[in-house]
């Protein structure tokens, strides 16, 4: 990192009030934009250093991943616009042409990843992140790219995904770089501010709202990987006896779109963890999950599920199997019930009966380890 771009937080500190007015004239939208000028409390932003990055035959040389920080007051808010929108359509194109420009700078050119936190003071958070992998380095001049960036082969040997080997090969080898995947679903709050920077700092791979936003996330790993996944991760908070929750209310059954659009990265060696307190209390939830991918095993925390510790209150449970087990239970219930149908299983029946069938048992620690991500 330059001496520049160890300066420029401070001079946007200083400056960003009396750039604050030309949010109109560089914004892509036509509206009337007081509200979003009077709510604006505080706008900062900190260049971060990235790993390696390589988009084809261009390496990343820039100083890193820009994090812009917007603080809003939501206590008058009314503004028309939702913070995503804000992030995307406003502050973006704002700050690239009222503040970069006069540095030379082109902010999608310059930057690796450029990640937006807006922050109301209610403890609301919405994160938007545009990734340094999808720059479009197609209409890169080799001989003169970006200052950020280096073009350097498909086959030199300072680009470790290309060297000595075809195009197909060298982008089979790259998509290897993704082993996992850990899809968060935090409640609204300073909890989901503490899920985006974990997601900054590498630790999960998307903090979302809802199931949908999730499956966009899944759909375009699949673009990339050419194996399974090691670990596969749904970070929630349960219901009591659920393995799934949003923000935006969604049925815990929402829980199957995700696995629907997933299966095709997990196989038997895929570790796969659904996080949400209590999802192991009701062992039907874990055993219902393996029974749709196939009879591949799943784990779950039984009580409270703590991500720092990475400790559960009453321990973790792994099932597999691909039968469907409530179906089975319920027909020995019938029988012994004798005339017409017998009573439903209750929960403990049912974590009984998967426990002795040897569906489902207790293990000892948490399939997966949060601090390696952090490597």
């Amino acid at each position: 990192m330059n001496q520049i771009d160890k300066v420029l937080p401070k001079l946007f500190d200083q400056q960003w009030k009396k750039m604050i007015n030309l949010i109109p004239k560089y914004s892509r939208m036509v509206m009337n934009y007081d509200g979003i000028i009077k709510n604006i409390e505080n706008i900062s932003f900190e260049i971060v250093p990235t790993n390696d990055l390589y988009v084809g035959p261009f390496k990343y040389v820039g100083p890193g991943n820009i994090i812009i920080y917007v603080d809003v007051n939501t206590t008058i808010w009314d503004m028309e616009v939702d913070y995503i929108t804000m992030a995307q359509d406003i502050i973006i194109p704002w700050i690239n042409k009222a503040f970069f420009k006069y540095f030379n700078i082109e902010i999608f050119n310059y930057f690796a990843d450029i990640t937006v936190l807006v922050r109301g003071n209610d403890g609301s958070v919405a994160d938007y992140v545009i990734d340094g992998n999808e720059t479009n380095t197609d209409k890169f001049d080799r001989e003169n790219p970006p200052s950020s960036w280096k073009f350097i082969g498909w086959n030199d040997d300072e680009n470790p995904y290309y060297k000595n080997r075809s195009m197909k090969e060298s982008i089979n080898e790259s998509n290897k770089k993704i082993k996992g995947l850990y899809l968060t679903f935090p409640r609204q709050g300073w909890e989901t501010f503490g899920a985006t920077l974990a997601k900054l700092f590498g630790v999960v791979s998307g903090v979302f709202t809802n199931s949908s936003d999730a499956i966009k996330k899944i759909n375009k790993v699949k673009q990339k990987v050419s194996e399974p996944l090691d670990e596969f991760v749904v970070g929630s908070h349960g219901g009591g006896q659920e393995l799934f929750m949003s923000q935006d209310g969604e049925q815990p059954e929402a829980v199957t779109k995700i696995l629907d659009e997933a299966k095709p990265l997990i196989d038997s060696n895929t570790k796969v963890f659904f996080t949400a307190c209590y999802g192991a209390d009701y062992l039907k939830r874990l055993t219902d999950a393996s029974k749709q991918l196939g009879g591949i095993g799943v784990y779950g925390s039984a009580g409270i599920y703590n991500y720092i510790t990475n400790k559960s209150e009453k321990g973790f449970y792994y099932c597999k199997t691909s039968a469907d087990v409530s179906s089975e239970l319920q027909n020995i219930k019938d029988s012994e019930y004798g005339k017409g149908s017998g009573p439903q299983p209750t929960k403990d029946e049912f974590n009984s009966f998967a426990l002795e069938k040897g569906y489902c048992k207790k293990v000892n620690q948490a399939p997966i380890n949060w601090v390696k991500n952090l490597g």
